[in-house]
């Protein structure tokens, strides 16, 4: 009786030059004999054997492999090892991290994505314009990529660019987030690698504000300039600049002594009241209309940048009449939570004091309340001090 040959089978094959190698035949698998060749019998016995041990515990799949691919897989073994890993950790990275994002649209297309959200949502027009700049940047320089391909090196590159303020580079962070967060949400990505970026320190300086002087001056320029219903709210009710573009006059109810700001114009989407203090009261009574909008005419910006140019108001930081209410409001009422409530300032007294309100002793605080139109107006001979 012939013995049965153990598989898989060697056999001795001579070759043209004379030279003898040894062939491990796998067989049949799948339809297509698989040969594996070897130049001595050692190593082919030692294949066979590895193959045998491969077969009787994962069965034919892995046999269909070729030379090459055990080859490449030994070398990303081997490469594995040094680092503590496994070929099975490279499979379930692939798996999970990897191959579900082939198919993610390239960076321009989230883009457009997210910003299309954005608009269909109802963000205020300024929201719009500033993140449809940043992301027109960002397709220029990632545009053709996949999201899940940019690295942290490069983001802090694009993002946190030295030659920017510490106000605009935290600003790029954060809508970088965005993208990143909105193609996690629709799976195209796993990660915010934005999210893992440093977050600029912002100089811990004090808010600007204008002088009683200043002031003074800016209100006459405003009455000449038509202007003054927008100047009085901001400077004497602290009123944000964006929220006065949305208002109209039916909003400001000098009977209730209050303005009422809803919140489809608010900042921050929750309305509000505005309490009207005897300051601006007196100021309303030479100003205010029945009806339609406070920021009124195409011209108006025009008109506005007229009237601080006529002030002599050089330096103009960023709502410096809505710090200025802040700074001389707590100073002459003693009651910051109050401060908080009138402005619609829904961060801590730690965050009032530090971004929105400077020192000035309380008797400047109270001239500053007694800029009253018969003192101001009385005073104008048609030339500013």
């Amino acid at each position: 009786m012939r013995r049965r040959r153990s598989w898989p089978y060697i056999h001795e094959r001579c070759y043209k030059s004379g030279h003898v190698g040894y062939v491990v035949d796998l067989g049949v698998i799948h339809g297509k004999r698989v040969r594996r060749a070897f130049p001595t019998r050692s190593k082919a016995e030692k294949f066979a054997r590895r193959i045998a041990r491969l077969r009787e515990k994962h069965g034919v799949a892995p046999l269909t492999l070729t030379s090459d691919a055990w080859v490449a897989a030994k070398r990303l073994h081997d490469l594995l090892v040094t680092y503590g890993l496994s070929l099975h950790d490279a499979y379930r990275h692939y798996i999970e991290e990897v191959i579900p994002f082939l198919r993610t649209p390239p960076v321009a297309e989230i883009a457009d994505e997210l910003l299309a959200e954005v608009e269909a949502s109802g963000a205020r027009p300024d929201t719009v314009r500033t993140l449809r700049t940043f992301l027109n940047e960002f397709k220029k320089r990632f545009g053709h990529r996949k999201i899940t391909d940019i690295r942290k090196k490069e983001l802090v590159e694009f993002c946190l660019r030295l030659d920017t303020k510490p106000k605009t580079r935290r600003n790029r962070r954060a809508m970088a987030s965005q993208l990143f967060n909105f193609a996690i949400e629709n799976d195209w990505a796993l990660k915010n690698v934005a999210s893992r970026l440093p977050i600029p320190h912002l100089e811990d300086k004090e808010p600007e504000i204008l002088t009683v002087e200043q002031v003074k001056r800016l209100l006459i320029a405003a009455d000449k300039c038509g202007v003054l219903g927008y100047v009085v709210l901001a400077v004497f009710a602290g009123i944000r600049p964006q929220e006065l573009q949305r208002l109209d006059w039916s909003n400001v109810h000098v009977h209730d002594r209050v303005v009422v700001i809803q919140g489809s114009a608010s900042k921050i989407h929750r309305r509000r009241e505005v309490a009207i203090l005897d300051t601006l009261l007196a100021w309303l009574a030479r100003c205010r209309k029945e009806s339609g909008p406070i920021a009124e005419g195409a011209d108006f910006m025009d008109r506005l940048r007229q009237a601080r140019t006529a002030s002599g108001i050089h330096e103009w930081p960023n709502d410096v009449l809505r710090h200025t209410y802040a700074t001389n409001h707590a100073a002459a009422f003693k009651n910051p939570g109050e401060t908080a409530r009138q402005m619609g300032h829904i961060g801590g007294l730690g965050i009032l004091n530090k971004h929105y309100v400077a020192f000035v002793p309380e008797k400047e605080a109270l001239r500053f309340w007694a800029l009253l139109p018969d003192v101001v107006l009385g005073a104008d001979t048609g030339e500013m001090e």
